[in-house]
């Protein structure tokens, strides 16, 4: 068990910047060539596949990530306030990196008022794990919540679906719903 309780916010700082700049470099290799035929019509709709795809990779990351703290430190379940561990402390300082990059991604390319609600959302997240890894309390808490991007690839892969044209009919499409679906039971 790693409880290196000498780690410094340091260290937090380093990893939110080296994952908002990861991901802003993601962002820019997209811009190469991979974006389909069906995404390009509009700079709205090449932004939002992007950004979907985006949010595909942190859904993934994030959620594998969290179910792998749980598995390594099982004692970050039973005390999810001071349980400290260099891994789950990591997972959060990560997700609060691209949480700054895809508010500036937002900021920079949406106007809607669904991208104000999410820009808030991701402004109340990243106020609190950043409280969680100034203080190195409520890591269980933060890993718990990153849990739910599990829930994000499936969403996000319907997204993708969406756009690249696929029918509500297609096999591949419903067997995405349903193991979306099979999640909650």
């Amino acid at each position: 068990m790693d409880t290196d309780a000498d780690i410094s916010p340091k260290h937090g700082a380093l990893m939110i910047l080296s994952s908002a700049v990861c991901f802003m470099l993601v962002d820019k290799v997209l811009n190469c060539g991979l974006i389909p035929k069906s995404a390009q019509g509009t700079s709205l709709s090449r932004w939002r596949y992007k950004n979907i795809l985006l949010s595909l990779i942190h859904s993934v990351i994030t959620g594998f990530w969290a179910v792998a703290c749980f598995y390594r430190q099982p004692s970050l379940a039973e005390d999810m306030i001071s349980t400290f561990s260099w891994f789950s402390y990591s997972l959060v300082a990560f997700a609060i990196g691209y949480f700054i990059h895809d508010i500036f991604h937002m900021v920079l390319n949406d106007k809607s008022r669904q991208s104000y609600e999410l820009i808030a959302h991701h402004i109340v997240v990243v106020c609190c794990f950043g409280v969680t890894t100034l203080y190195k309390q409520y890591i269980g808490y933060a890993v718990v919540s990153l849990l739910v991007e599990l829930n994000g690839i499936f969403l996000h892969v319907r997204q993708i679906m969406q756009i690249c044209g696929y029918s509500r009919q297609d096999d591949i499409y419903r067997l995405n719903s349903l193991v979306n679906i099979g999640k909650y039971i």
